[in-house]
């Protein structure tokens, strides 16, 4: 007969779900007995879940959840509640609506947990105009009373802004003298204008007609002291007889207008310059076709003012000249242009460039 102890060995727990075993070992020959044991409530298995939990927000409070079986679903442990976190707002908000001097504003802060928005009012800033401004006692200053700026008023508040200035009296505006010793002359890119410097000019105006046409406006000079024009939009009007006008203005008052005229015509180049016998030399040019002659012209220097020498051919077609009785051992500068009549007046071209010669024989 088997003989086990009282007490037997937990080989499966019983727990909440399943039921357990005991087991007893025979004290004389090792043999096992197994006995059941009943389903313990109380002994839940490890697994376990959470229910009802829920996270605080910036305004309502939060639950850490009650712990549950996961087996038998009993209740093991009740949760706690979570105090709600409070909104977190920057300390400086944005102006969403800036105030002015008749509505108040708005600055907004965004909580930085939950973005939510909260609102404050700006006061009235008088010093913020709205609506525009407007100037008010504007006057313009005469030759005999000073005149005003205005005073700036904000058409919101009807508050003065700023005040104004005093404008000073305008001088008497005196009518500039006519121009005087007007030349127009040939040049390398078109006609040059030149004249004298006007008393009280402020500026110019530069009139220009071809042929028989009218007179038009081509250049207005702001400058008193500038007393030439280059007209480079006539350069290839070669033939045509061209006149310039030129007044003086002093802010709307104008001189009386002194017109003259000159013929565009075309100059010609020295082709060469030669000292091949004793004290002479010879020059030769090209021809110009519009021309009635040529005027040449030599000197002991390149201003053409020390023993200066013209000497005019009255024929297109010659295009050489000897020059003799010169010094040996000078160097001499020379230089031509061409010349046109045209009933009693004689017209000339622009000058070559000037070309020099050492006489050697």
């Amino acid at each position: 007969q088997h003989v086990y102890p009282e007490e037997g060995t937990v080989t499966k727990p019983a727990t909440c779900v399943a039921k357990g075993e005991k087991t007893y070992i025979c004290e004389k020959c090792g043999s096992a007995k197994v006995e059941e044991i009943s389903i313990d409530p109380s002994n839940h298995t490890g697994n376990t879940i959470l229910k009802n939990q829920k996270d605080a927000t910036c305004e309502e409070d939060g639950y850490t959840g009650d712990t549950y079986c996961k087996d038998c679903d009993v209740l093991l442990a009740k949760g706690e509640a979570i105090t709600a976190t409070g909104h977190v707002y920057p300390e400086e908000g944005t102006v969403t609506k800036p105030a002015t001097c008749v509505s108040k504003g708005e600055m907004t802060y965004i909580c930085k947990n939950c973005g939510s928005a909260k609102v404050e009012e700006i006061p009235i800033d008088p010093s913020n105009h709205s609506g525009g401004t407007q100037i008010r006692d504007a006057r313009e200053a005469t030759e005999q009373q000073d005149g005003y700026t205005g005073d700036t008023y904000c058409n919101g508040c009807n508050s003065l802004i700023r005040k104004g200035g005093t404008i000073p009296k305008k001088q008497p505006v005196t009518v500039p003298s006519a121009v005087t010793n007007i030349t127009v002359t040939n040049s390398s890119n078109g006609m040059l204008i030149s004249w004298t410097k006007a008393s009280y000019a402020e500026g110019y105006y530069v009139y220009r007609k071809v042929g028989a046409a009218s007179y038009q406006l081509i250049a207005k000079i702001d400058k008193a002291d500038i007393v030439s024009f280059t007209d480079t939009a006539v350069n290839n009007k070669y033939g045509s007889i061209i006149s310039y006008a030129v007044c003086a203005y002093n802010g709307s008052m104008q001189s009386t207008i002194m017109p003259t005229s000159n013929l565009r015509l075309a100059g010609v180049s020295i082709l060469s310059l030669k000292n091949s016998s004793a004290k002479t030399m010879k020059v030769k040019w090209r021809k110009n076709k519009q021309a009635n002659g040529y005027q040449l012209q030599y000197a002991l220097n390149n201003k053409f003012t020390k023993r200066v020498k013209t000497l005019r051919i009255k024929k297109a077609g010659t295009l050489s000249r000897t020059i003799k009785k010169l010094k040996k051992g000078k160097k001499y500068f020379v230089r031509i242009r061409t010349y046109k009549i045209i009933g009693n007046a004689t017209y000339y071209s622009e000058w070559s460039k000037t070309k020099k010669i050492k006489i050697k024989k």
